[in-house]
């Protein structure tokens, strides 16, 4: 499979005219722009992820007060009340981990990102090619 490296960094070379204008930079600002971009989602995920972890804290601090409040009101629930306190847990671990992970990945490598960004334009403005 030959590749024409030539079309394709036109196309790409496009993209970044597109974001470029309709940001209001010229194309040799846009990098820097995009790569600070990244970081922002980082941390704004790096945020959120620190949030989850606070509310877990509270979870774990007052699970057995829960279980006392709901023994005492509804009786032996069978379990169910546990059930719902566990589920909660498992939601919180997996928010934490897909969290974790998209923000470490976005402060670790924004260039990567940032050329997913052009990329994505770059999609959107040749038609059929995500084909």
């Amino acid at each position: 499979m030959d590749i024409d490296w030539e079309s394709v960094s036109g196309v790409l070379q496009g993209a970044m005219q597109s974001i470029a204008d309709g940001v209001g930079v010229s194309v040799e600002f846009l990098w820097p722009i995009l790569v600070k971009q990244s970081y922002v989602v980082g941390t704004m995920g790096l945020m959120w992820v620190m949030l989850a972890i606070i509310l877990a804290i509270i979870l774990v601090k007052n699970t057995s007060k829960w279980w006392t409040r709901l023994d005492k009101c509804y009786g032996d629930s069978g379990g169910f009340g546990m059930a719902g306190i566990c589920i909660l847990y498992i939601l919180m671990v997996v928010s934490l981990l897909v969290g974790g992970h998209h923000a470490a990945t976005r402060l670790i490598n924004p260039e990567y990102y940032a050329l997913k960004s052009v990329f994505n334009m770059a999609e959107q403005l040749v038609p059929g090619s995500g084909e």
